[in-house]
């Protein structure tokens, strides 16, 4: 049997793991080979299937049609509030929104000196749910692209949605997004100098991933719910990403440890051989433990989701 290849991020090659996993969302099965770096500790899948069609099935979260309508009054009260908060994220002297901040909502919105008047990108956006959200807050210049959407979508409150790849779309953007999209991409680093090449001088991309420096990786390993084989191409921790943004002409700005109760109850459930999508095995004790152990994760930097902000080096 042949050694482990060499990680793709870091060029390690000495102490590096295979290990098999199996897709579980759709109970799907096969077996998929992903290495283990001993140098950044990146988790990279070896053998992605030629076609990836029937792991995206149009049950898939991210492709549910979103339909926006006239707000109810709770739901106005919502964006009222939400639009402060995110004043206050983004550096601009609010006192509802410092008031509320505390709550953790929109932690992962950065310092962005133009505020409501900075131009988003949404890159993997699906139909464009945090879109909506963005502009019923108060955003103007909204932009998404997703090339795996059925076509391009417009909506009347002129939020664009466009059926490309990002290399399609030109910048500049004040604040790129990839939300849980980054995992899913087979050359990180190109996606990376893509970003670069199309964020404002003062603009920051945020990257919402999985990571495997976490103790659900540990403690799950083939189980944990965030590896997600075969979608999931790579698992990048703390240092594999901060590789690439050096790579790429960026630096990390800031990392923020966000888990929730998921990696328990998700990863539970496989422990016990039962599919994502079935009822909810757990007491309310339980619930309430997995969201306490998670807040405490991400106290210690061991949560299994995080966010980065990467900025021009």
């Amino acid at each position: 049997m042949s050694a482990p290849p060499a990680c793709p991020i870091c060029t390690h090659r000495e102490g590096n793991t295979t290990f098999s996993a199996s897709e579980k969302m759709f109970g799907l099965g096969g077996s998929f080979t992903y290495l283990e770096c001993a140098g950044c500790g990146c988790l990279h899948l070896l053998d992605p299937p030629p076609d990836l069609s029937p792991y995206y099935p149009t049950a898939y979260y991210s492709y549910r049609s979103e339909r926006p309508g006239t707000p109810t009054l709770r739901e106005r009260l919502t964006h009222w509030m939400s639009h402060h908060l995110a004043a206050h994220r983004m550096g601009t002297f609010d006192p509802i929104g410092r008031i509320i901040a505390g709550t953790g909502k929109l932690a992962w919105l950065p310092r962005l000196p133009k505020g409501f008047r900075s131009r988003v990108l949404d890159v993997g956006c699906g139909s464009g749910a945090l879109l909506l959200l963005l502009q019923r807050i108060g955003f103007h210049d909204l932009t998404g692209v997703d090339p795996f959407i059925a076509a391009d979508i417009h909506y009347p409150n002129g939020v664009r949605i466009f059926q490309r790849e990002l290399a399609a779309i030109d910048g500049p953007f004040d604040l790129i997004h990839l939300g849980h999209t980054f995992e899913h991409m087979a050359d990180p680093l190109a996606m990376m100098r893509c970003i670069r090449e199309r964020l404002a001088p003062d603009g920051v991309a945020v990257i919402r991933i999985p990571v495997a420096d976490s103790f659900a990786w540990r403690h799950y390993r083939d189980r944990w719910v965030q590896l997600d084989a075969p979608r999931h191409f790579f698992l990048h921790t703390s240092k594999s990403m901060a590789l690439l943004a050096e790579a790429a002409g960026l630096h990390v700005d800031r990392e923020l440890r966000d888990s929730t109760a998921f990696q328990f109850s998700g990863s539970e459930k496989y422990l016990r051989g039962l599919p994502l999508n079935a009822p909810d095995p757990f007491t309310a004790a339980e619930r309430k433990a997995f969201t306490g152990r998670a807040r405490a994760l991400n106290r210690k930097g061991e949560g299994d989701t995080a966010t980065f902000h990467l900025r021009l080096a």
